[in-house]
Parts: structure tokens; sequence; C-alpha cells
């Protein structure tokens, strides 16, 4: 669980309802700074570590370290994500393509590999992508340059369509605000979404929040789009 914006939202309301969690973050400041902030606001049932995640041995220690604190692991949020490139996928270096590809492709499940034998019966798994990754058109017509980290998301959801795990479920999430209308992108939310609003990470909470619930416990291995009504079928 990352701890800022989205991630840090959906700790909060997760919280609020009643959830013990772990959040990390690479950086200890912002760990430090987002657990400080939720016990201030008397929720005290979250602990916070520093991961680094392509470092296979703080992933391990973040899980192990978790199920011992717990006894299991019944919500799993890998939200992993980097983006350091802005331009045609073509023109991306190797150490570009493979940062953003360790990142937000093979951090996700290695997490999710590593939490296997502790979460427990109908334990919940949500991934995070992007709008782009559904429908890279609206990028090009603006030309944004986040081609390759639009690919990189959408293997995400291609892996929860195939590693669908048994009694466990599984959801892929697509937030508009993960990329567009980011500065780069030169995509007006505003004036091109039917709401002419920007989304809340409060509102992308919501949508987890009910997803790993016992009210979602018929769903798995879906895609979800929080995108203000931008067209959420290929």
């Amino acid at each position: 669980m990352c701890a800022s914006s989205i991630g840090l939202a959906t700790v909060r309301r997760l919280v609020r309802e009643g959830a013990k969690v772990v959040l990390s973050s690479r950086k200890e400041a912002n760990v430090n700074k987002a657990v400080s902030q939720l016990k201030s606001e008397g929720h005290h049932d979250v602990h916070g570590m520093v991961c680094h995640v392509g470092d296979p041995e703080h992933v391990w220690r973040l899980i192990h370290e978790t199920n011992e604190r717990f006894g299991g692991i019944d919500i799993l949020l890998p939200f992993t994500g980097v983006n350091m490139m802005y331009g045609p996928a073509l023109n991306v270096t190797n150490s570009q393509f493979d940062k953003i590809m360790d990142v937000n492709v093979k951090a996700p499940f290695k997490i999710i590999q590593a939490a296997y034998p502790f979460l427990k019966e109908r334990s919940s798994i949500v991934l995070m992508g992007t709008y782009g990754s559904l429908d890279p058109k609206v990028l090009q017509v603006v030309d944004s340059g986040v081609d390759l980290y639009c690919v990189s998301k959408g293997t995400l959801l291609v892996m929860v369509f195939v590693a669908i795990l048994k009694n466990i479920k599984q959801m892929f999430l697509q937030a508009e605000q993960q990329i567009l209308d980011n500065g780069h992108t030169g995509f007006d939310i505003r004036r091109n979404t039917p709401l002419k609003r920007k989304g809340t990470p409060e509102e992308v909470a919501s949508m987890i929040a009910y997803l790993v619930s016992d009210e979602a416990s018929f769903i798995t291995g879906e895609n979800f789009v929080v995108a203000g009504g931008l067209p959420s079928r290929i």
C-alpha cells in the first residue's frame, strides 16, 4: 500500500471501516508522515514500513512482518507506479524501459507471489491501472507521450484475467487521475469528461472499499473504471 494520494485515501477509508493496515513507501519520510497524519485523525490501527519494491528482500520483509503482526492477510493492494519518460515509446532507453516494467509490472506480481501463502480464504487483491491503458486513443489525440506507462499498466489488466486465484478475489481498477491531466499529457479532465471535473482520491478509495468488502464477494477477475464518464469499454 502506498503512502500518498489514492493509497493514503484508501488507507483512511479502510481503517475507518475497521481494517488494520500496514502501509509502505520507498521513502521513510513518506511512511512516517502518512502514519503520523492518520494517527492524529484517531486511526491507531495503522503501521508503516519502508519497502523498495524492486528489492526482493524488502518485499519479503513487508509481507512476512505483516503476516506475523496480523496472522494473515485479508486485503492486498500492491499499488506501485513510476514513469520517468514522456515521449514516443520507441525513444525509450533500456534503463527507462527496465525501470518502468520492474516497478509497474514485476513488482506487483512479486508482491502477490510473496503474499499468496498468507492470503486467507476470500481475501481480495486490487491492482491499480490507468485509463490510458484502456483507451490509448484518448492520449494519442493529445500527444501525451506516456505510451510506455500505459503499456505497463495494461499488462496488469491481463495479469488479473489470466491469474485468477482460487478463493481469492482479484480486481483491476483504472482511474483517470493516475495519468490524465497531470501536467504532461495536456488532457483537460473538466472539458473532456461528462462530469466536467476531476475525480478525487476519496472517490477511488470508495470504489476500492466496495471491491474488497463482503458486498462484492461474487466479483473477481474484473476491470472497473473510475473516470468521470469517459468511455469504459474497448
